[in-house]
């Protein structure tokens, strides 16, 4: 299959504020009756437990050698828990046979995963070249640690230590998600070589756009997610005018389970600021949210 679309890695993960520890007790009640600190903590009394944070489900189920990336494992990654969540990123510890550790590697991902779903993601040994022969030294991979987020909250759950840390997420939204979420998406797919998506990508907005990204999610029958794509155009997009590109899945040895696709979410920027003084949004199509911001 040739890819004949500029692909680019969309990192779209929200960041999160963290403020100084105080001697004073600048604790606050939320509108749920949850007490945080003024820096979005949540008070060691307001806590979950580790056993009720500790939620996601890994089981590998694919592990190869690559001749450039080291040794390559795929982790099937469920959610256990009642409520979706919207972005999860796992540690790895690659282990030799007397459980020493040669090297980590942290991967993440930014969708939408529901209640007893699950998603896969890929990680893979990092050395050098001159360090490769320690792939053959790996005989286990565990999971270290991993990070995922709720609607409203960050949680940092330590396997080996067996401690969850959580603080309240920052507030996405700072311009309206209807006014800007101005791209419209039309799909068509085929499967005469490998998977693809063609996509025609509308500005239903009244400012001219420069450069847009996308991102998709690829799912099985049930809807668990077996991996994502992210592509970019930088061809100029006028008002009521489309552009077209193509999203491709990649990975032949999960190709049978696919049976679904969505987009999740896009980011664009502007030729010029708008009313709002930005020139770059990043529109999040599960949450219903949008982030402005001016890039120089």
């Amino acid at each position: 299959m040739r890819k004949t679309t500029k692909f680019l890695s969309v990192a779209l993960a929200a960041t999160m504020l963290f403020g100084c520890a105080s001697s004073k007790d600048t604790s606050k009640t939320n509108n749920s009756g949850s007490t945080e600190s003024a820096s979005g903590e949540i008070k060691a009394e307001n806590k979950p437990s580790f056993e009720d944070a500790n939620i996601l489900q890994f089981n590998e189920i694919k592990k190869y050698t690559d001749s450039t990336l080291g040794l390559v494992a795929w982790f099937k990654i469920t959610n256990k828990g009642k409520n979706p969540i919207y972005y999860f990123s796992p540690t790895f510890n690659f282990l030799d046979k007397d459980g020493n550790q040669l090297c980590d590697d942290s991967r993440f991902r930014e969708f939408e995963v529901d209640s007893n779903k699950s998603a896969c993601i890929q990680t893979y040994s990092s050395f050098d070249d001159n360090e490769m022969d320690k792939v053959k030294k790996i005989k286990t991979i565990e999971i270290k640690s991993y990070e995922y987020y709720t609607a409203d909250k960050q949680y940092t759950v330590d396997l080996q230590n067996k401690t969850v840390e959580v603080i309240k997420r920052e507030d996405y939204n700072n311009a309206n998600f209807n006014e800007k979420n101005v791209l419209s998406f039309s799909t068509t797919p085929k499967t005469n070589d490998g998977i693809q998506v063609d996509y025609t990508i509308k500005n239903t907005g009244s400012n001219p756009i420069k450069e847009l990204s996308y991102n998709v999610v690829y799912q099985d029958k049930d809807k668990n997610i077996i991996d994502e794509d992210s592509r970019f155009t930088d061809s100029l997009l006028n008002p009521n005018k489309s552009v077209s590109s193509t999203s491709y899945y990649t990975q032949d040895y999960f190709e049978s389970d696919v049976k679904n696709y969505k987009t999740t979410s896009y980011e664009y920027t502007l030729t010029k600021k708008d009313e709002n003084g930005f020139n770059h949004y990043v529109i999040n199509l599960e949450q219903k949210t949008c982030k402005g911001s001016f890039e120089e």
